[in-house]
């Protein structure tokens, strides 16, 4: 991956949680922001790099312990990287992400 930010933040913005249309009592564990490299063409460059940011409270409040809660950031990320590439929510869930 080429120009693309991983981050953490605390807590997701609502405007984070509305751009994903979360709904009251889910959690967001990741997000992903950018242009998948799929949508791109020829023209694409110069611009900001795209983020994958993790949240730590809604991540660290729903699994308890340490290898729970490693197991969950691999598989945000993982699932993150998948959006990055250009796969949708149901492509993801299929593979478990």
């Amino acid at each position: 991956m080429v120009n693309v930010a991983i981050t953490v933040a605390e807590h997701p913005t609502t405007a984070q949680k509305q751009a994903v249309g979360l709904g009251r009592g889910h959690a967001l564990y990741g997000l992903y922001q950018g242009v998948p490299l799929t949508a791109r063409s020829a023209h694409y460059g110069m611009i900001t790099p795209d983020r994958i940011t993790i949240f730590m409270h809604p991540m660290v409040s729903h699994f308890t312990t340490p290898e729970t809660i490693k197991s969950q950031i691999q598989k945000t990320v993982l699932h993150e990287i998948g959006h990055h590439f250009g796969m949708n929510e149901k492509q993801l869930r299929e593979l478990g992400y």
